[in-house]
């Protein structure tokens, strides 16, 4: 338990006071500069829903590796941060209900995923003035969708594209990702029949079906895995046994001698993806100890470049691995 408790200090630690979590993108010339991206703290407000109780994430026997002494004090330091991340977010929003990458303002334009995953932790607001907005956050993503009902990621001069090259071209096509995360928030916010999603749905069944697609805005194909392993778990999307059977597969090929998955937070992105896809078997076991044997001295886990340009952010990587500890020592047995 100790090492989960050290390390939501270690969130808390890296949280500004405006409630945003810190990222970084690759210096030239070494090392790491901060960057605002509102995106990384969507990211750790998703991972740490299973600390609390009033996120529709919650898992209960998480908080059974948690001594009865400190559990309620874990439980409001989980709920508290979490909160203050929604604070941020919300001063973060454009006015017509986006997100950017960089944040309000920023030279970038909007894009899908940064509004996904922004509106996504905002459903959680209670209240009337949180109903509103979300009627106005599924408009505005519906902006990003193309006539054959998938999502672009960024619009610019009346085109959408997926990402951009090397030298900052926009690059045509579709992010797997963004449309995974576009379609766990419409479907949390009930914005979708079945009818309506099903050109998602297909897609992303195709995307996990064969080879997982190369890199795109992300640059591991673990994030794809756990993106969607998520938006079927959570918005209870059917045939989730016939995902696991194309996915599961995938996911293992992946898992080196160590039990890893290359880096700290892909190796727990992987773990996180099995968990929620059912898969209980030994690789699960050796991926929780590699998650584990990551954890820094400081109690929080390293800085992993899974983002195109080499962005990340420590917060991110130790908010997923303390919650794949957590959810895969409480269904396993073990000591977190």
């Amino acid at each position: 338990m100790i090492g989960i408790d050290r390390g939501l200090d270690a969130i808390h630690t890296a949280q500004l006071g405006s409630g945003e979590l810190l990222a970084y993108a690759p210096e030239p010339t070494g090392g790491l500069r901060y960057v605002r991206s509102p995106l990384f703290s969507t990211f750790v407000h998703e991972a740490l829903g299973c600390f609390d109780p009033r996120s529709t994430a919650w898992e209960e026997r998480t908080l059974g590796l948690i001594g009865r002494d400190e559990r309620g004090r874990f439980v409001r330091a989980a709920g508290f941060l979490r909160r203050r991340i929604r604070g941020y977010l919300n001063w973060q929003s454009e006015i017509d209900g986006t997100w950017r990458f960089y944040g309000r303002a920023s030279g970038l334009p909007a894009d899908a995923v940064s509004t996904a995953c922004a509106a996504a932790a905002l459903l959680e607001c209670p209240g009337r003035a949180a109903m509103e907005r979300r009627a106005r956050h599924v408009a505005a993503i519906e902006r990003f969708r193309s006539g054959d009902g998938l999502y672009h990621t960024f619009l610019a001069g009346g085109r959408g594209y997926g990402w951009w090259d090397a030298a900052g071209r926009p690059v045509a096509g579709f992010e797997p990702v963004v449309n995974a995360e576009v379609l766990r928030f419409l479907a949390l916010a009930g914005a979708r029949s079945a009818a309506e999603a099903a050109p998602l749905v297909a897609y992303l069944r195709e995307q996990v079906a064969g080879d997982l697609p190369p890199a795109g805005l992300f640059t591991s194909p673990l994030v794809l895995a756990a993106s969607v392993a998520r938006t079927w778990s959570q918005a209870g999307l059917p045939d989730a046994e016939g995902l696991a059977a194309d996915l599961v597969p995938r996911v293992l090929a992946m898992q080196d001698a160590s039990g890893g998955f290359g880096g700290p937070l892909a190796t727990a992105l992987a773990v996180g993806a099995l968990l929620d896809l059912g898969y209980e078997g030994d690789e699960v076991g050796r991926g929780l100890a590699a998650v584990a044997a990551g954890r820094l001295n400081w109690g929080g886990w390293a800085h992993d470049d899974v983002v195109a340009g080499g962005h990340g952010s420590p917060a991110w990587t130790t908010a997923v691995s303390i919650a794949v500890l957590a959810r895969g020592r409480a269904r396993l047995g073990g000591d977190a």
